[in-house]
């Protein structure tokens, strides 16, 4: 049996149009034997009927219920065969066709390269920034609540400004990264902890402390419609918060989750008193 080089995992939630492009981009890349994978969350605007005849080839998971993006990402990687696996939102295009063969000869370089991730754009074609430092307790405290602070301090969490450049980074967007599937098993896979954020961070870092490397590659561009499906979410903002306040406990220890906690309370005390 002859096993694809690459394996495309997606998660679907309600975003069947976007998903659609997503999948044209995917299938027109040239020069990479892949296979593609879409799991779909309880999408209630998604017929596989119409998916499966679009898409013959595609592998089709279909949950009863949401199960939230890291999950439904292993149970992807669970049913895969490529020996590396991208990472797609259904909210990701392509520019050109070359791209997931580029990710795939640079990743190929190094050895100890086990994610790259490309230059992500806005649909107007202006800087999605990618590729940055692992957060701080102070990034993660900003992160509460951005408006407020940006008042007070001036905050960067890239810490650069050269986005043209090729670069080893701490951690690249979950909107579209390559990985070695064996570093991916190795470390684990996602933390199912992590309903929705933070679990591609979370992977970086586990990646990194094995001795791996995280590369920046703005050779490569894709379109992201960043949060096409979190916006139709009610429940993004609790999402964000859980997944924060998990990876300040699992990273920085339970005091710093307190203190964490405590500020969260005291900025909803202050923006009652408004």
């Amino acid at each position: 049996m002859n096993f694809p080089e690459v394996s495309v995992s997606i998660v679907n939630w309600n975003s069947s149009s976007q998903l659609k492009r997503c999948l044209d981009s995917v299938y027109s890349q040239e020069g990479v034997d892949k296979e593609v994978i879409v799991v779909d969350n309880a999408s209630s605007d998604f017929d596989p009927r119409l998916f499966e005849k679009s898409y013959p080839s595609l592998k089709l998971l279909l949950n009863k219920e949401n199960v939230g993006f890291a999950k439904a990402l292993n149970q992807a990687v669970g049913v895969s065969n490529g020996e590396y696996l991208l990472f797609l939102n259904p909210d990701v295009e392509f520019e050109g066709r070359d791209g997931l063969r580029q990710l795939l000869d640079f990743i190929r370089k190094d050895r100890k390269i086990a994610i790259v991730g490309p230059k992500l754009l806005n649909p107007d074609g202006s800087l999605q920034p990618s590729g940055r430092k692992f957060p701080s307790f102070v990034d993660l405290v900003y992160g509460l609540d951005p408006p407020l602070f940006s008042k007070f301090i001036r905050h960067d969490p890239f810490q650069r400004t050269d986005f043209d450049k090729v670069v080893e980074v701490d951690e690249v967007s979950g909107a579209c990264f390559l990985i070695r599937k064996d570093v991916f098993k190795a470390v684990g896979g996602f933390d199912e902890n992590f309903f929705l954020y933070f679990e591609e961070v979370d992977l970086c870092k586990r990646v990194k402390r094995m001795g791996f490397k995280v590369y920046y590659y703005p050779e490569v561009k894709v379109f992201h419609q960043w949060g096409a499906s979190s916006r139709k979410n009610p429940l993004s903002r609790k999402h964000m918060l859980s997944s924060r306040f998990y990876y300040c406990r699992k990273h920085y220890g339970f005091l710093c989750l307190l203190v964490l906690r405590l500020i969260y309370a005291v900025l909803n005390v202050i923006k009652g008193l408004r």
